[in-house]
């Protein structure tokens, strides 16, 4: 069975109908190309030239790294899990497997815990983000998850962690999650 990605199910809860084609190719070329960047440098690759058009969204990235990261823990890889049903008996009624594959697994400096971040380059905020990343905290078994808007003139990152709402956020994901194994003819 293929496991459904935590982009995938919430993907139908994303509308991009507003935006022209050419611009919305054009940030996803942007996004790809900087998550790239990122990932290369955090895992000691060469990056090689950096185009003028994502240079301040990496220095944007580089920055908050330098400022809140004490240790790089994983860079885009993947993790596996289930959204697992126990019933006050103590049953497991179904199980769905999931994965994921946030940007950056890491401890911040002056805290004890494991944190996920999710690199992002759009200005406006997606009501997605808050659900994929209680998705990814769950995947990864981080105390906090957040997505970071980095800034295209290269200064400081925004955290949008006050957002977030683990327990809204997650029931929002596990709903997603089950209506999109329920409308592909998946089984519990």
């Amino acid at each position: 069975m293929s496991l459904v990605s935590v982009t995938t199910a919430l993907e139908p809860f994303t509308n991009f109908d507003a935006i022209p084609e050419n611009v919305l190719e054009a940030a996803k070329e942007r996004g790809t190309g900087v998550h790239g960047l990122i990932e290369r440098t955090l895992k000691g690759l060469v990056v090689g030239s950096i185009p003028s058009e994502w240079a301040g969204y990496y220095r944007s990235a580089m920055g908050w790294i330098e400022t809140w990261v004490e240790e790089v823990i994983d860079v885009e890889e993947e993790y596996n899990g289930f959204w697992s049903n126990v019933t006050s008996e103590g049953r497991v009624s179904f199980s769905i497997p999931f994965v994921g594959h946030p940007d950056l697994v890491c401890k911040l400096k002056g805290d004890d815990g494991i944190t996920v971040i999710d690199w992002k380059t759009p200005l406006a905020y997606s009501k997605t983000w808050a659900p994929q990343m209680a998705a990814y905290r769950v995947l990864t078994d981080a105390s906090r998850a957040f997505p970071v808007r980095l800034d295209r003139d290269g200064g400081p990152a925004k955290s949008d962690e006050k957002r977030m709402n683990f327990e809204a956020d997650w029931q929002f994901f596990q709903s997603a999650l089950y209506c999109h194994n329920y409308l592909n003819g998946r089984k519990k």
